[in-house]
């Protein structure tokens, strides 16, 4: 505004000097600092705030055109940003979470670390206990443990899979059994049909053998022909190659085949369907039983051990 304030004393000077004889008109110059503070934003002495003289304010077309462009720039630039940044996130979560909680062929896994909520009952008949515990652990922190007294019982938890009635079978799980205990007559682990009603395959130890084989609605019960070590952890897979007629068995211990069983009737009722671990069963003659199981997967695929 200091040149407006010049512009009037110059005018005053020339005044002096004759503004009439020179044909100067003397105008009113706003020298306020705020320029819409008299409603005219112009300064075209109308009031309408419109440059142009037109009055129809498009003198502030080009302000809002940027101030849109910025803002629909700034819109577009957040939403593409928040677009491909959610779809990215989304897509990584989506990918990962299948890959890790739903393994190819897988029908069940649990290693007792987060409660028994995948499974079903923990059963015992007899004296007999079955918990999970932090005694002893394969991997993590928790694992089954089984334990029944002399003569028959029983001390298990089962769990239910999508019934199998043709193709290929695995289970898997980690054993520990104490050094210093005597393994008579007792399972490890069981295959049911009919959701538990009609026992199918079992493994265990037979008369004081070695790791074997019953296939309860066959008749078929054999042993292995490999010791299981006492005091560490074994791993047990059981293949079952599920046929009326032409059915197979095979029993590893720590990736080892140890029995193969071939030609025979391995389905039962409707197909396997469920399935328990501990000790589903003794033999009178047993005495004290104990056990630990832990890392148990079921799956229509080979799994192995860690």
């Amino acid at each position: 505004m200091r040149l407006e304030r010049w512009g009037i004393l110059m005018v005053v000077l020339l005044c002096a000097t004759g503004c009439g004889r020179l044909g100067f008109e003397i105008m009113a110059v706003d020298t306020d600092d705020d320029p819409g503070s008299d409603g005219d934003a112009d300064g075209d002495g109308d009031g309408d705030g419109d440059a142009d003289g037109d009055s129809d304010s498009d003198a502030d077309v080009d302000g809002d055109t940027d101030t849109d462009s910025d803002a629909d720039s700034d819109a577009d630039s957040d939403a593409d940003s928040d677009t491909d940044s959610d779809a990215d996130s989304d897509a990584d979560s989506d990918t990962d979470g299948d890959t890790d909680t739903q393994p190819q062929g897988v029908l069940f896994e649990d290693g007792f670390e987060d409660g028994l909520g995948n499974w079903g009952l923990l059963q015992v008949v007899g004296n007999a206990e079955a918990a999970r515990t932090s005694t002893f652990a394969h991997t993590g922190t928790y694992s089954l443990y089984a334990r029944t007294s002399a003569g028959e019982a029983a001390a298990f938890i089962d769990a239910e899979i999508p019934a199998v009635s043709q193709g290929d079978l695995y289970t898997r799980a980690y054993f520990y059994i104490a050094s210093d205990h005597v393994t008579d007559t007792y399972t490890i682990l069981s295959l049911f049909a009919d959701v538990g009603n009609q026992p199918g395959i079992r493994i265990g130890f037979y008369d004081n053998g070695p790791l074997g084989i019953e296939v309860t609605f066959s008749g078929v019960q054999m042993n292995g022909g490999f010791s299981v070590p006492q005091g560490e952890w074994i791993c047990a897979e059981l293949h079952v190659l599920v046929h009326e007629t032409n059915g197979s068995l095979d029993l590893s211990i720590n990736s080892s085949t140890t029995l193969t069983v071939t030609g025979l009737n391995t389905l039962p009722g409707d197909g396997y369907d469920s399935f328990a671990v501990g000790i589903p069963s003794t033999g009178d003659s047993q005495s004290d039983a104990h056990a630990y199981v832990d890392d148990v997967v079921v799956s229509t695929l080979p799994i192995g051990c860690d």
